[in-house]
């Protein structure tokens, strides 16, 4: 190293006129990845050719320090990826049939009716019987006992729609929905993002020192669960939906029995409202979505959501991302979910912004060759 002092700009001015190199350079490559993509158009060649890419990589880092070799190592991994999608983008080949199937809901767009039949699980009062009144003007709605069971009524055609909770802002995802949405094969329609606020109902005339046991769905005991912390002599006891907790307390007919439901409920079962609101966190919403037998895209659909499979190897989740910001997408949600038949393997749950939905089913021919399974949830508007 010199002895003169460093002059930062005369540093500055050498890096730009080598990044004017690398940038030459690098659409160089990519004019010639152009040429390799219609070579491989033309013989019907993959894409992905791992055995190549590893090859580069081992070349690039003859003789280069640790520290040195893994920066180039993850230098070219990306334009590995940037090269991958441009050769993509060029092909679209159809050879993905998740966005062939895309593309033809995209070109049939059709609006929701305003009147259907909705499957929801629970009683009249739940709070999926709220969502399926704020997705349709005029639901004709069946209650099922079970997220199961709504799902197999949409199945077998008894009715047209269902409505389910996926995920809530406090206690994060419904994984029991996500596994029935990956293993029975329903659509999602419509979303729906309804405010959640519970309240402890009770039999006319009792008082909250008379309760000793509260019923409620499993989802919203936890929700509130720092008030019931407050309350030692309460008993918490699981029950199916919490309009379902409400209507066994009015049966009951016992002063000491009250549920955490909707304050809906209270008129609906002949219940008083002993404490209003006792939902921990002030900001609790849920999402619920509309589900179907078959696929559909409303015009305003600007929402995606994935169920993807990665394979077992260093960077493929890396590699997935990749492909969204390259595309400069937005997701919303990412989250692993361990896949009930299958022994240590995680699925993960993607939502992504899509303002233009034309550029998704080019999307899902890029992602084809990084995942081991992908299934398409749907693409649908998400009210709030």
């Amino acid at each position: 190293m010199s002895d003169k002092p460093i002059d930062l700009s005369v540093l500055r001015t050498r890096i730009n006129a080598i990044d004017g190199e690398l940038r030459a350079l690098f659409l160089e490559r990519m004019d010639i990845a152009a040429d390799v993509a219609e070579y491989k158009r033309s013989v019907g060649m993959a894409v992905l050719d791992p055995a190549r890419e590893q090859a580069i990589l081992d070349h690039l880092c003859i003789g280069l320090d640790a520290a040195y070799a893994e920066a180039v190592a993850s230098l070219w991994k990306q334009i590995f990826e940037l090269s991958r999608g441009y050769q993509h983008r060029l092909l679209e080949r159809d050879t993905c049939p998740q966005a062939s199937a895309l593309r033809q809901h995209i070109a049939a767009q059709s609006e929701l009716p305003s009147h259907a039949s909705v499957a929801c699980q629970g009683r009249q009062g739940a709070y999926a019987h709220r969502a399926a009144e704020a997705i349709f003007t005029s639901p004709d709605v069946t209650f099922f006992p079970d997220w199961s069971a709504v799902t197999d009524a949409v199945l077998d055609g008894r009715c047209d729609y269902g409505v389910l909770p996926i995920e809530n802002s406090t206690r994060g995802s419904v994984s029991a929905v996500y596994e029935l949405l990956r293993s029975r094969k329903v659509h999602i329609v419509r979303g729906c993002r309804l405010a959640i606020r519970h309240a402890l109902l009770g039999l006319p005339g009792a008082k909250l020192s008379d309760i000793r046991e509260v019923r409620s769905h499993e989802q919203a005991l936890g929700q509130c669960a720092g008030w019931l912390d407050t309350h030692p002599t309460m008993t918490r006891v699981t029950a199916p939906n919490t309009a379902m907790a409400a209507e066994a307390v009015a049966q009951a007919g016992r002063r000491d029995l009250a549920a955490i439901a909707s304050p809906d409920c209270a008129e609906l079962y002949g219940l008083e409202v002993l404490v209003n609101d006792v939902t921990d966190c002030g900001f609790n919403y849920t999402r619920f979505v509309c589900i179907a037998r078959e696929p559909s895209v409303t015009p305003d659909a600007d929402k995606l959501s994935l169920i993807v499979t990665l394979p077992h190897r260093s960077g493929s989740l890396a590699a997935l991302l990749g492909r969204f910001a390259a595309r400069g997408l937005n997701l919303t949600k990412l989250e692993s979910s361990p896949i009930a038949d299958r022994d240590f393997e995680f699925m993960f749950c993607i939502d992504l912004d899509a303002p233009n939905i034309e550029i998704l089913p080019g999307l899902l021919d890029d992602l084809d060759d990084q995942v081991e399974s992908m299934t398409v949830l749907g693409l649908y508007h998400e009210q709030k």
